[in-house]
């Protein structure tokens, strides 16, 4: 799914994915190189509110992938997210402000961001060793 704004309400989403999930892009980004086709990291813009609902993402990809910024108020977000450094199961270039919810996002350890850490709603991140 990919749109410069996209806003989660209630309901249930189940997505599979063999690139990035739900993705925020105004179409302005160029192609990362490595996979033609892709918006890289750029300056472009978006933005991602989730309010509620449930939002299971089983990615190959980036699993809550924003161009810009992001914005959790409320719902249950699991991310099975990828296994190769170059994803990650969240990737904003801007700031995601957890203010309420629930976010299971599980990945490579590699791009393993996180809410930022002006956000309301405390996080935990857990990375393990490639052994």
């Amino acid at each position: 799914m990919r749109s410069a704004i996209i806003t989660l309400n209630e309901g249930e989403r189940r997505i599979l994915s063999s690139d990035d999930a739900i993705n925020i892009s105004d179409g302005s980004g160029s192609s990362d190189g490595d996979r033609p086709g892709r918006f890289g990291k750029t300056t472009a813009t978006g933005d991602m509110t989730i309010n509620g609902g449930y939002t299971y993402i089983d990615c190959e990809g980036d699993g809550l992938d924003a161009n810009g910024s992001a914005v959790m108020n409320g719902g249950l977000v699991i991310v099975n997210g990828p296994t190769t450094d170059k994803n990650g199961a969240i990737d904003v270039n801007g700031s995601f402000d957890m203010n309420g919810g629930e976010l299971i996002a599980v990945g490579s350890s590699g791009m393993a961001e996180t809410p930022s850490s002006s956000s309301s709603q405390y996080s935990i991140k857990v990375t393990f060793p490639n052994d």
